[in-house]
């Protein structure tokens, strides 16, 4: 990059365009060469461009020159300004991963990101494709890449760490699916950070705990949470029927669409108090029976035939008019049983989606399912009917933003729903104020930049505005 060129030529009035054309290069040619040292810098590829804005960024000097076509993304947290520019020139994620590790910056910029930002890079990755891989397997390979073991023995959580080691082993020399899939076994097993006394939670434990209610939860009356965009969410929850689940289900349907967890302060709050309901929360058949007939009633469904999409070792059933999920079964698994009567009645067939529909399915699949956190064989079934419902509400929530109806979950949760937040308790009401999300100018538009809602299960007014709308 040049960040300024003078550039002189003298040509004769009788030239030719070919040789006032030749002239012109000449000059340009060496005004190139001799540009002194200061004005000019040398990136290897536009990922190593990208990969020093995120590491200015990460650092608070993302303002020099050599940035400013990235001027859009300044404000934007490190690893969501890697993603939206990764996606604005086509750069997969894990080549800007790559020049970040080569350049010995990828641990400070994971050690500063927020666990959720760090889900969210890591479902990018995960869109990569990429095989299968054994634990054993991911150790033998990563044995012999040799990798840093001192950074790895610093990292506090299992996306950072499945990051890390993506960032390693590319940068030296292995296929990004092969990176990519050494990371997804490693980082699937019950993770510890150092000096932590506890392990992961599983998928399967996420999705059946039952959480606390009340602020006293947090002991305290104010306090902050990655997952208190779930609030923004609950009109659009309502209208998928969530208030027909039991607490534990509504919690894990909240924390898959926030990328967050059950036990996430706001998860617990937005979820309601504890209804103490008996019954197998570990089958998922009843949370896709409620949504779909949430669906029907909504009035979104064409109705008029269904689509079944084979996409990375899962069955898509979905509505054909309008792209609704219905239900995400095992491949082979008669779809009779997974609708309700309604839509069981429908004739389905299969469906292969092009490229670019393929790759966002992928991507909300990879969004929903937590590859580092699987679920044990017996929940994989309910796993699969809480990403469905968390699909259906997500869905509810782009189509009020106009334009954005058919965005992929990932870009959807970047633009509107970044983490964190501040719940307050007023009195018999709930305060939430929400970070300011890059394209905040969209829910003025679609009126979501303050709002109040109510839905049953939550006995407060919950009261919604985001930093600069308060």
């Amino acid at each position: 990059m040049i960040r300024r060129l003078h550039v002189s030529a003298a040509v004769p009035a009788t030239a030719s365009a070919d040789e006032i054309a030749e002239r012109l290069a000449d000059r340009l040619a060496r005004a190139i060469i001799s540009a002194p040292g200061e004005g000019h810098i040398r990136y290897p590829s536009r990922g190593g461009h990208i990969a020093a804005f995120v590491e200015a960024v990460s650092g608070g000097t993302g303002d020099s020159w050599v940035f400013d076509s990235f001027a859009g993304a300044r404000q934007l947290a490190p690893l969501t300004a890697l993603r939206t520019l990764a996606e604005r020139y086509a750069v997969p994620v894990v080549a800007v991963l790559r020049e970040l590790s080569r350049t010995n910056a990828l641990l400070p910029v994971l050690s500063r990101s927020s666990s959720a930002e760090l889900a969210r890079t890591w479902a990018a990755c995960l869109a990569v494709p990429h095989p299968r891989m054994t634990a054993a397997e991911s150790t033998r390979r990563l044995n012999q890449w040799q990798l840093d073991a001192e950074e790895l023995s610093s990292i506090a959580s299992a996306d950072a760490m499945a990051l890390l080691l993506v960032g390693q082993a590319i940068r030296r020399g292995q296929p990004a699916g092969i990176a990519v899939a050494a990371a997804a076994a490693i980082a699937a097993t019950p993770y510890r950070s150092p000096g932590s006394a506890t392990s992961t939670a599983s998928a399967g434990d996420q999705a059946t705990a039952t959480p606390s209610s009340g602020l006293s939860a947090t002991g305290s009356g104010a306090f902050q949470a990655d997952g208190a965009p779930a609030f923004l969410l609950l009109s659009s929850f309502k209208a998928v029927g969530l208030g027909e689940l039991t607490t534990a289900q509504r919690a894990a349907v909240l924390a898959a669409a926030t990328r967050t967890s059950v036990s996430d302060p706001a998860v617990v709050l937005a979820a309601g108090p504890d209804d103490h309901r008996e019954g197998d929360q570990r089958d998922g058949a009843d949370i896709s029976a409620v949504v779909q007939r949430a669906l029907l009633a909504d009035d979104r469904l064409g109705l008029a035939r269904l689509e079944m999409l084979s996409i990375a070792g899962h069955l898509i059933v979905r509505d054909a008019t309008s792209g609704i999920w219905l239900t995400v079964l095992e491949p082979g698994t008669p779809t009779e049983t997974a609708l309700v009567p309604q839509l069981a009645a429908l004739p389905r067939s299969m469906a292969d989606p092009d490229g670019a529909s393929r790759a966002r399915l992928v991507l909300d699949l990879s969004y929903l399912l937590s590859e580092r956190d699987p679920a044990p064989e017996s929940d994989i079934g309910l796993q699969r009917a809480v990403a469905v419902a968390a699909r259906a509400g997500l869905g509810h929530f782009a189509r009020r933003l106009p334009g954005f109806a058919a965005s992929s979950l990932p870009y959807l949760s970047d633009r509107f729903l970044t983490p964190g937040g501040v719940i307050l308790e007023v009195g018999e009401s709930l305060f939430v104020q929400l970070p300011s999300p890059p394209l905040r100018v969209v829910l003025a538009l679609a009126g979501l930049d303050r709002i109040t809602v109510r839905v049953p299960w939550v006995p407060y007014a919950v009261t919604i505005a985001h930093a600069d709308a308060a």
